[in-house]
């Protein structure tokens, strides 16, 4: 690992202005000379040199299933020194990134509460389906129940969301169980 001295004192100079956050790691951005400047709330700053007299900041979201349309960076001219690059990263990056970080927390909290439901729903149908089993939750957000029944018969539930939308697919079932399954839509 390589180790940018200038870099790595100026991101720490400029961590104990940032209010909350502290240097985490060096060597693990988007440089292999990146510091990693990290707050207790989750949010995580990447700071690293770019054509040799900028100091590039970017900010890191955590793990989401959320579609995430831009990456807040910006740039600031090393000689300014530690102070102004606070004051930039505070004035230029901070509002937006935070933002946008907060949104994420929530798309996490509401995508978590639906894939405990869907765990639910899934135990729900394999409890009522002779060898079924359910499968882990994809990363599409889906789980799937799978079913192998007896002479040829299988098939497969698809949850979505919450686990209150399903999509089924069901093989090589006798008539009279379609037809029940028919009845039961019908009504639905």
């Amino acid at each position: 690992m390589k180790t940018d001295r200038e870099i790595t004192a100026l991101a720490a100079a400029a961590a104990a202005r940032l209010e909350g956050f502290t240097v985490a790691r060096v060597g693990e951005g988007m440089s292999e000379t990146s510091v990693i400047l990290a707050h207790p709330d989750g949010r995580a700053l990447d700071i690293y040199r770019v054509y040799d007299t900028r100091a590039a900041i970017r900010g890191i979201f955590p793990p989401t299933r959320m579609e995430i349309r831009s990456w807040p960076e910006i740039t600031v001219a090393i000689a300014r020194g530690p102070r102004a690059l606070a004051a930039e990263i505070s004035r230029r990056l901070l509002p937006g990134y935070t933002s946008t970080c907060q949104q994420i927390s929530r798309h996490n909290a509401a995508d978590h509460a639906d894939e405990q439901a869907r765990g639910a729903a899934a135990r729900l149908l394999a409890g009522l389906l002779p060898g079924a089993a359910s499968s882990h939750t994809g990363p599409d957000g889906t789980t799937i129940v799978r079913w192998n029944g007896t002479g040829g018969q299988y098939g497969s539930i698809r949850l979505v969301g919450d686990g209150q939308d399903a999509y089924l697919d069901l093989r090589g079932i006798p008539l009279a169980a379609a037809a029940r399954v028919a009845g039961v839509l019908s009504i639905s």
